[in-house]
């Protein structure tokens, strides 16, 4: 029996060792397969990703074309809107403003989309010489004169910017809390309505444009 000890406990190692050559292939494998499967994932994830992307840009253009299709046409505006200049403190009607028309304005409130608001503003600082001064104006709506001064001033925003009275001005893109342009004629009516798009912002360098070739007079 003792001879056969030494002879056993050789085999007992050589198991362990076959044992533990085993589980170090077996972990190997695992590792690998786990990073295969991971890197599967993540190409599946940002597969996904990108077309979510896709369907939501495609989602933003349809909108885009729904809306500004719906409001290309020319909204009558009360010609009785009181704006109030936030730099002098004057008052002036919508009517007066018609009169030296064609007029450029952008529309927005402190609940529009902050980063559509940015970028359009961002296009009209690009294109700050060439505007008339009196020929674009801002009516924005704000609850607290204070943050819209700070936004006027963070901004670096040299037109005139205009408070209204009642908050609205009736025209319904209003209610989706998107920035806006619209184009005001001698009639006091709201044409060339347009609001940009984020996704795709050339739309609007297209946007300005066409009221280059359009309006003319807005240009220096």
């Amino acid at each position: 029996m003792k001879n056969n000890q030494p002879g056993t406990g050789k085999v007992q190692r050589v198991i362990i060792l076959v044992f533990l050559l085993l589980m170090v292939i077996l972990n190997v494998v695992f590792v690998f397969r786990f990073r295969q499967l991971r890197e599967n994932n993540q190409t599946a994830i940002i597969k996904v990703e990108h077309k979510i992307e896709e369907i939501q840009s495609l989602n933003d253009k349809l909108r885009y074309m729904v809306y500004n299709n719906l409001y290309s046409e020319s909204t009558p505006l009360n010609p009785n809107i009181c704006l109030t200049d936030v730099g002098f403190k004057s008052k002036i009607n919508m009517e007066d403003f018609a009169l030296n028309s064609p007029v450029l304005f952008l529309r927005f409130t402190e609940y529009s989309c902050h980063i559509c608001v940015e970028q359009a503003l961002k296009k009209i600082h690009n294109m700050h010489s060439s505007f008339k001064t009196e020929k674009f104006v801002i009516i924005a709506s704000y609850e607290n004169l204070r943050d819209l001064l700070l936004f006027k001033k963070n901004n670096n925003i040299d037109y005139p910017i205009f408070t209204i009275d009642n908050d609205s001005l009736s025209i319904p893109l209003e209610t989706l809390n998107f920035p806006y342009f619209f184009i005001l004629n001698k009639k006091s009516q709201a044409t060339n309505i347009f609001y940009p798009l984020t996704s795709s912002p050339e739309l609007t360098d297209d946007y300005l444009g066409i009221l280059i070739k359009k309006y003319p007079i807005l240009f220096k």
